[in-house]
């Protein structure tokens, strides 16, 4: 399992309502449940169950499939298998004794008999891991006028040596954020343009950014062009659904980065308290559900939203992850 998808794994379930969330999908078995049976045994609204829904499984610790007007989940155990695979090997010391006396045998066909140096005599050495380095020096061979001592460790001398910045780099992977970047589309009526552009960014965020979308009047149904469009290109359309933008300013919504709404700022209106340090950007976009001469004329509208909004997104997707990966280097530097 390489570090990337261990760090995702870990990352994933290191919060405690995703973690319930798994535990209890596990629970359920091959059976697995709906979103509102998960939030009638949780107790977790639908907003944040929403959110959390959708991280799981884009970090493949869910399975989705339609079931009538809903969806039902059911974990998928193949990657906390390979995690606890790997912490048996890697983190616990845990190795198979076929394994062990392979390695030693090994060992001693490549390598030549020595005699065992002295503490005085051997070398420094590095001991890395990925959160923490740590280095071990010892004291100068002695002359022969001088006795021996034993070796001191930099902890014991009250001095560390820190790795260098090539140590770092190499240690912790770059270009990981353990947290996506949560962005926030709005419309008027939540029902068009806004469900295009979550669709969207979702499809390309590649878990690294997770989008919602919400309305200050929602129409509480989503175009059925809009979901024809996302269908004819491969979009999941179960979750697609037409609500009010308060319901990310409750206190267990999850926090926001970017709200991107889809007026004008002149025209915009008095927004609610989101959560988060939320920044703000303005989209002016043609509302395509405009369109109703007929029905290819609504169709092409469509069509045309989709490929402006998509480009537009896969353009501000890459400054932000270039950015994101400048400063997780220098972090790391």
């Amino acid at each position: 399992m390489d570090n990337e998808a261990l760090i995702r794994t870990l990352s994933v379930l290191g919060q405690e309502t995703r973690l319930s969330i798994y535990g209890l999908l596990c629970e359920f078995g091959a059976e697995g449940a709906c979103p509102s049976d998960i939030a009638e045994e949780l107790g977790v609204a639908p907003a944040t169950l929403s959110f959390h829904l959708k991280t799981l499984a884009q970090a493949g610790l869910l399975d989705a499939e339609p079931d009538g007007r809903f969806i039902r989940y059911r974990a998928n155990h193949k990657p906390t298998r390979e995690l606890v695979r790997y912490a048996a090997k890697h983190l616990c010391g845990l190795t198979s004794p076929t394994a062990a006396a392979t390695a030693a045998q090994k060992r001693q066909t490549e390598q030549p008999a020595v005699a065992e140096p002295s503490a005085a005599e051997q070398p420094a050495q590095q001991q890395l891991s990925f959160a923490q380095s740590r280095a071990t020096v010892t004291t100068p061979k002695p002359t022969a006028s001088v006795a021996p001592t034993p070796s001191v460790t930099a902890k014991q001398q009250g001095t560390t040596t820190p790795p260098s910045a090539s140590v770092r780099a190499q240690a912790v992977p770059s270009g990981i954020r353990l947290r996506p970047v949560r962005l926030l589309f709005l419309s008027p009526g939540n029902a068009a343009r806004s469900i295009l552009a979550e669709s969207i960014t979702n499809r390309l965020g590649q878990g690294r950014f997770i989008a919602f979308s919400g309305g200050s009047q929602p129409l509480g149904r989503v175009n059925r062009y809009a979901l024809k469009q996302l269908d004819l290109v491969g979009c999941p359309v179960e979750q697609a659904r037409s609500k009010s933008w308060e319901e990310f300013s409750t206190p267990d919504a999850p926090e926001l980065d970017l709200l991107i709404a889809m007026w004008d700022e002149k025209s915009a209106p008095t927004y609610p308290d989101f959560r988060g340090r939320c920044q703000r950007a303005y989209w002016p976009t043609v509302d395509p559900s405009t369109v109703t001469s007929s029905v290819n004329e609504a169709e092409r509208a469509f069509a045309n939203c989709y490929e402006s909004l998509s480009a537009r997104i896969e353009a501000v997707l890459k400054r932000l992850t270039d950015q994101l990966d400048r400063a997780t280097s220098a972090a790391l530097g």
